[in-house]
């Protein structure tokens, strides 16, 4: 749950379709993992 709440976006509002995360090293190696094919669940843990 710490985890999906530091790679969301920061934002109330959406105004452009930039991801401004809470913890910019986290959503980093989050988006790593994703485009190195893992699933959302395997990324997370």
């Amino acid at each position: 749950m710490a985890v999906k709440c530091a790679i969301r976006d920061c934002r109330k509002q959406k105004t452009t379709d930039e991801i401004i995360p809470r913890n910019k090293r986290l959503r980093e190696y989050y988006d790593k993992k994703r485009e190195e094919g893992k699933p959302f669940k395997v990324a997370v843990i």
